[in-house]
């Protein structure tokens, strides 16, 4: 059975997405320490260059992650 498991957009997605990309180990150390210390927030009307250039190395390390199965076979 697959089921969403976002009950609140805003709280569930969003940042909570690169938190669990981090702990799955796909996000890379210097990348969550710089979202954390620039103070970085998906929901951010206007994102600084930093925080979009943070933002797309996240984005390009889930390019071949299906993210409803992280437990699957790693290759």
């Amino acid at each position: 059975m697959v089921g969403n498991g976002v009950t609140d957009y805003k709280f569930d997605n969003g940042d909570r997405v690169l938190e669990m990309a981090y702990w799955f180990g796909i996000l890379q150390t210097s990348t969550y320490n710089g979202w954390l210390a620039n103070n970085c927030t998906v929901t951010a009307q206007n994102l600084s260059d930093t925080c979009v250039k943070l933002y797309n190395e996240f984005e390009n390390s889930m390019v071949n992650i299906n993210v409803y199965d992280a437990f699957g076979i790693c290759w």
